[in-house]
């Protein structure tokens, strides 16, 4: 039985090991930056105030057809409450196009940041708003 747990724990260093948890091992995949990036309270504050300036474009849009009212409650709730869901938020647009490949890891530590300029986010905002705002856009 001793032998059998000598065993399992052995190949559990060895897949610990090629995984790469150590310094000199390869980055970790882009969904776990993306989901450290996500519970960044540093991209969450930016989250904040681009989507605060997405809500002024969408509450001053005209003529965008059907999805306008639910586009338009979304951006009344995010002005109401700046800071409301902002982590649900945050989860959608790391993963956004805009964002990969721009998350700064900093493994001495749990920060994470994003080399995405505020215009790149703004648009991958602009393109998940109604995916965010829960708009039914199917035909």
């Amino acid at each position: 039985m001793r032998t059998m747990r000598t065993i399992i724990l052995a190949c559990l260093l060895l897949m610990t090991a090629a995984i790469g948890t150590g310094a000199g091992q390869p980055p970790p995949p882009e969904s776990t930056l993306q989901m450290r990036l996500a519970r960044s309270t540093t991209f969450q504050t930016r989250v904040i105030y681009l989507r605060a300036q997405q809500a002024r474009v969408v509450l001053a849009e005209r003529g965008v057809g059907a999805t306008h009212a639910c586009r338009a409650l979304y951006a009344q709730r995010v002005m109401q409450n700046l800071g409301r869901d902002v982590f649900d938020t945050a989860v959608v647009i790391a993963g956004g196009v805009n964002l990969v490949r721009t998350i700064q890891d900093n493994a001495s530590s749990d920060l994470v940041d994003s080399t995405a300029s505020d215009p790149a986010i703004i648009s991958q905002l602009a393109t998940f708003w109604n995916a965010l705002s829960g708009c039914d856009t199917g035909t």
